[in-house]
């Protein structure tokens, strides 16, 4: 993790059904799992305090990781400051005070309960969830490469593209035509659903 991810925190204050997601979250060099379960507990529903109440296998569960990951994810997120400790239920954290990045960069909107209802692996999640923040809202298209993919998703070619079939499957991603002077370039175009 970065310094940058420590700069202008702040506690969430709201409970909608849909939870902002910053679109600068996917390029600070974070890696997959950490962007999973801090998107996770961004989702999670929280107090009037702010303070959001959950064991770690469900955190777990949404960001589709082991407890064992989960549990070598947090103080890494404590650590860069996004996160706060706030309660121990047996020595165990249960209690976390969640802070927002920054949405200079723009966001996008993921229905809370989203990450737990949907069946896509861990790295269908985090290469959707890269797409939905290159997602040009008017247009619903996001132009982007497979290199920009690759690093902000930290996924592999050999996974990439079979993710990218089952996005399309799930009816969650359609590749667009593209110009020929586009793929020299080697960006490709593609229309993002957002979830329901």
């Amino acid at each position: 993790m970065t310094e940058r991810s420590r700069s202008h925190r702040r506690p969430m204050t709201t409970n909608e059904a849909w939870a902002p997601i910053p679109n600068s979250l996917f390029r600070l060099g974070w890696s997959k799992t950490e962007l999973l379960v801090y998107v996770a507990l961004l989702c999670l529903p929280y107090q009037n305090n702010g303070l959001v109440i959950a064991g770690q296998a469900e955190i777990s569960a949404g960001a589709g990781v082991s407890v064992r990951t989960t549990r070598e994810v947090i103080p890494r997120l404590v650590a860069a400051g996004v996160i706060v400790q706030r309660q121990l239920y047996e020595g165990i954290p249960t209690h976390y005070q969640v802070h927002e990045l920054p949405r200079d960069g723009g966001f996008f909107r993921l229905p809370r309960r989203w990450l737990w209802e949907t069946q896509l692996t861990t790295t269908e999640r985090i290469v959707y969830l890269v797409l939905l923040s290159r997602r040009n809202r008017h247009s619903g298209e996001a132009v982007v490469s497979w290199v920009t993919i690759l690093a902000e998703a930290r996924v592999t070619r050999r996974t990439l593209a079979p993710a990218l079939d089952t996005l399309e499957t799930a009816g969650l991603i359609s590749r667009l035509h593209q110009r020929r002077h586009a793929k020299r370039q080697g960006t490709n175009r593609y229309k993002v659903l957002l979830p329901s």
